[in-house]
């Protein structure tokens, strides 16, 4: 089984790189709320290859978190990830370190969502492993 800290840090690893792509698009957008940078002027400002900026750019698309607009822009949609699928994720995790024999039901309840809704945070927490 995955420990809960492992989950927490590559959470809290991506936070840092959402919060910095976010400071850098909101820097440098432009009167439309846009911002037109290269993915590889987006790595070298975070220090990371253009590999990992393009995964990284899926990803926050994946959870809403910014926008694709065109060829090469891209718009901040959340500037608190906590309003997005990933704060959903972190809340999950706090209720089963809590109380880890809960059912699917019981998390949905503790979390007042659905079930199904139970069900795609799990799977945002398997693409966040991924």
């Amino acid at each position: 089984m995955i420990e809960r800290e492992n989950v927490e840090a590559n959470l809290h690893y991506l936070v840092a790189q959402y919060s910095g792509l976010v400071e850098l698009l909101l820097a440098k957008k432009g009167n439309d709320g846009i911002s037109r940078l290269s993915k590889s002027d987006m790595a070298a400002h975070l220090g990371i290859s253009q590999t990992a900026i393009s995964k990284r750019l899926k990803k926050f698309i994946h959870f809403g978190l910014i926008e694709k607009s065109g060829i090469a822009g891209y718009r901040v949609i959340h500037t608190d990830f906590m309003e997005t699928p990933l704060g959903r994720v972190f809340d999950l995790l706090t209720i089963i370190e809590a109380t880890p024999n809960l059912s699917y039901e019981q998390q949905a309840k503790e979390l007042g969502v659905s079930v199904h809704e139970i069900e795609m945070i799990y799977g945002y927490l398997v693409y966040l492993l991924n």
